[in-house]
């Protein structure tokens, strides 16, 4: 029996033997009368109050301006097939509304398209076996509501149009906890604020793509801040070629592989105010040379115990690093504490310019700063950091190979500039 079921029959046992509740109950209309009774509170400006037991046998579509209202978490919505669908309305809101799956095995609980203005507040969205909340080329909000059990991702989101994610519970999940999704790489103004996302699991494999609190794809101008993140596959926040997304203030620990991401095709990405506890890797920002990934800040992050173990798709050893990064990006203020391996990793191989790591504190690290001296790695700028307890303060490398002894000790290649920096 797979873990949803055996998740959706301790649902089913929590509730008792019936979905109604004494002195409370509502005899839940037959699914035809159901969607004649929406359609009509909503024609008459009025929300539809759900009864507190509903049993679906297929989709049940929303009309423009419908307004769901249940009591939270004892309004119920049972689902034996597709659930709750809407497409190409102006205002949609759902309030303390309980959707219970499995739902079909590839859709969703909710399957919401060219909503304009969606709220979806005091939700929960329970044992899906494919997604929980599917939202397509959406605005609006999605607030206060919980995401558990769910097979593949707890909140997708494709082609967003200024969406709100804030203030939800996202656990038990498949594949990502939230999910930013465009079909192509473009502007999507989504904020992901205060969110608290754990126990994600990669289910569907990859390395990558899926075992991720926060996942974003070719979303540009996204704002993560404030969320509480742990017990991930993989990332905290994965950025994949999003252009100018903020990325900060977020509290994440036991991540299985680096916690904050930025790879691909990316132009623009700040790291700000985040405290990672327990990953293989801190912060990474990658695939400048291959993919065009640049341009970075990376300030007052509060990074430890970055470990050494085998990395989760390959199995061979991996991590063990503070932050690493390849090209234009400025690395300040950030304190970085027991890194396996070491501290900040400049470069790799010819992957290296306008890297510049000043006013960092490196405690406890086997190596405090390694850079790339490898032919075609350009310049970095290594200044006024505080190392503490390192083997090796500052290391040139060719690839994962040693190519120098301390550069705090002898002289560095002409394109590495270092200075200032105490060494403990």
């Amino acid at each position: 029996m797979t873990a949803t079921k055996l998740h959706r029959r301790a649902i089913l046992a929590g509730l008792g033997t019936t979905l109604t509740l004494p002195g409370s109950a509502v005899a839940a209309p037959a699914q035809p009368s159901l969607q004649a009774a929406i359609e009509a509170a909503t024609r008459a400006g009025q929300p539809f109050r759900l009864p507190l037991s509903v049993k679906l046998a297929g989709p049940l579509q929303l009309p423009d301006g419908a307004h769901l209202i249940g009591e939270p978490g004892r309004s119920r919505v049972m689902l034996d097939g597709a659930g709750l669908r809407a497409s190409g309305l102006r205002r949609l809101t759902l309030e303390g509304v309980t959707l219970i799956g499995p739902g079909e095995p590839t859709g969703a609980l909710a399957r919401f398209n060219a909503i304009e203005h969606l709220d979806i507040r005091d939700c929960r969205f329970l044992a899906a076996a494919g997604n929980g909340l599917e939202l397509q080329s959406c605005g609006g909000r999605v607030r206060d509501s919980a995401f558990e059990g769910i097979g593949r991702v707890g909140l997708f989101a494709q082609d967003s149009r200024g969406l709100t994610i804030e203030g939800n519970r996202v656990t038990r999940c498949g594949d990502n906890g939230i999910q930013l999704f465009r079909s192509a790489k473009g502007d999507d103004g989504s904020i992901i604020r205060a969110n608290r996302v754990s126990e994600i699991r990669a289910d569907s494999g990859g390395s990558g793509q899926y075992g991720n609190g926060i996942a974003l794809f070719r979303a540009g101008g996204v704002i993560v801040d404030g969320n509480v993140i742990r017990a991930c596959a993989y990332s905290a926040v994965r950025n994949n070629g999003g252009d100018n997304v903020t990325i900060s203030n977020n509290n994440c620990a036991g991540l299985g592989e680096t916690a904050l991401y930025a790879e691909f095709a990316f132009q623009g990405v700040v790291f700000s105010g985040n405290t990672v506890d327990g990953a293989l890797a801190g912060i990474s920002i990658a695939n400048f040379r291959d993919e065009g990934g640049r341009l970075a800040s990376v300030s007052g992050n509060l990074l430890r115990n970055l470990v050494r173990r085998p990395h989760p798709a390959t199995g061979m050893p991996a991590g063990g690093v503070g932050i690493a990064v390849e090209g234009d990006v400025a690395i300040t203020g950030n304190t970085i504490e027991k890194a396996a391996l070491v501290g900040l990793a400049l470069g790799w191989g010819p992957s290296l310019r306008d890297v510049s790591a000043t006013g960092n504190i490196i405690r406890d690290a086997a190596t405090g700063i390694t850079v790339s001296v490898a032919e075609g790695a350009e310049g970095a700028l290594i200044a006024n950091n505080l190392i503490s307890g390192a083997k090796i303060a500052i290391q040139g490398m060719t690839w994962d190979k040693p190519a120098t002894g301390d550069l705090t000790r002898e002289t560095p290649p002409p394109q590495i500039k270092i200075s200032g920096n105490l060494v403990r």
